[in-house]
């Protein structure tokens, strides 16, 4: 994650410094173990098809608690068109 903003850490217990560029703690090491897959997959069917995604899957804490969340974001390409990123918000 690049930009992440201070309310990561009402949701989390991570600062987004500790989170961004996975610094200290990539952001999918949060992602339930179980989910892990799922998420990944969804993901990866809007980068071919290049649409919107929406995906509920759990989180775990700093402290271990289940939190459950909703990311949405798109697939985009950015400026030199080779280059893709997901934008959104979870």
């Amino acid at each position: 994650m690049e930009v992440v903003s201070r309310g990561i850490m009402e949701l989390t217990g991570y600062r987004p410094e500790e989170i961004i560029g996975n610094k200290e703690l990539p952001y999918s090491d949060l992602i339930y173990t179980e989910d892990r897959e799922m998420v990944w997959e969804q993901i990866q069917e809007s980068f071919t098809a290049g649409d919107l995604y929406e995906i509920e899957y759990r989180i775990v804490t700093r402290s271990g608690q289940l939190k459950y969340v909703l990311k949405r974001g798109k697939v985009v390409a950015g400026e030199s068109g080779g280059e893709v990123f997901v934008e959104g918000f979870i």
